[in-house]
């Protein structure tokens, strides 16, 4: 498939998406959209701040990423799995449950050694909830933030790692916005996330997602996503990159809270692909 010779983001396409969103009954969507040929933009509420759920994970690979280039670790250096963190609240101890994790194989494995390039894979393309604490005691959960700051993306905040009980009670949780999600994924796409050759490999990570369902099956011949997706019981988010022939064409942040089901989001982000894509679609 050749890159689009317009604009992905038209006003007809824009008025769709908007409808789509309107017709769902989903109480709060936030979405922004970067065409990356035109530059041309579409909104909707891209400022309001949500739970992150684990799209988070993909600025903890940035800062991953970039304090590997800053010489501290080598991504294939080996780093030792527990299941054992600390509380940003209270200094408390907590280890978290394999039955609320997508990716169990590294519980049973304490005091194993594992590389870190192989726990990244683990956090974004499993969604690896203990692959992701050990991740951010690595990087530091400020290191991060402080990241997304200077990438342009403030409203992406890591405070801590997941299932810190006593912090997620005390309101202390990991927050993003559509626009600061878009804002990351338009950086990567454009090679200025730590390097190009950087940006180029957390591409392809995050292109190997497992978690594909709010992308259309129509598109994944003729399309790559590289993506990270995010949930909870209130929650779907999915946001990331679209590639036409190994070129970014598009960045995405789309945001849902309080849907019926997590279905029904997950159908309204197809759908929002769908009408993005339509006449690519309907060409090939």
């Amino acid at each position: 498939m050749k890159e689009p010779t317009t604009a992905l983001l038209g006003k007809a396409t824009e008025q769709r998406i908007l409808g789509l969103i309107a017709a769902s009954g989903i109480p709060v969507v936030s979405i922004a959209l970067r065409d990356l040929v035109s530059g041309r933009q579409v909104d909707l509420e891209p400022d309001v701040s949500l739970h992150a759920a684990s799209t988070m994970k993909t600025p903890v690979m940035a800062e991953v990423f970039r304090q590997a280039a800053k010489g501290r670790f080598n991504l294939d250096d080996r780093i030792q799995v527990r299941n054992q963190f600390v509380s940003i609240f209270d200094g408390s101890a907590y280890s978290l449950n394999p039955d609320d994790d997508s990716d169990k194989s590294l519980y049973g494995a304490d005091d194993e050694l594992r590389p870190i390039r192989h726990l990244v894979e683990l956090m974004i393309q499993q969604s690896g909830n203990l692959a992701t604490n050990l991740l951010i005691d690595l990087v530091g959960a400020g290191n991060v933030t402080q990241l997304m700051i200077e990438l342009g993306a403030p409203g992406l905040a890591v405070l801590r790692g997941v299932e810190d009980g006593p912090a997620h009670r005390a309101g202390l949780n990991n927050t993003a916005t559509a626009r600061s999600l878009s804002t990351l994924f338009e950086c990567l796409g454009k090679g200025r996330v730590v390097n190009a050759a950087a940006s180029k490999e957390m591409i392809g990570i995050l292109a190997g997602q497992k978690h594909n369902e709010a992308i259309p099956p129509e598109l994944s011949s003729s399309l790559t996503f590289a993506h990270k997706t995010g949930w909870n019981s209130d929650l779907y988010h999915d946001s990331g990159l679209v590639l036409s022939e190994g070129e970014p064409i598009l960045a995405f942040g789309a945001l849902t809270k309080g849907g019926a089901s997590k279905q029904l989001a997950q159908e309204l982000i197809r759908r929002m692909f769908l009408q993005i894509f339509e006449a690519d679609v309907k060409r090939a």
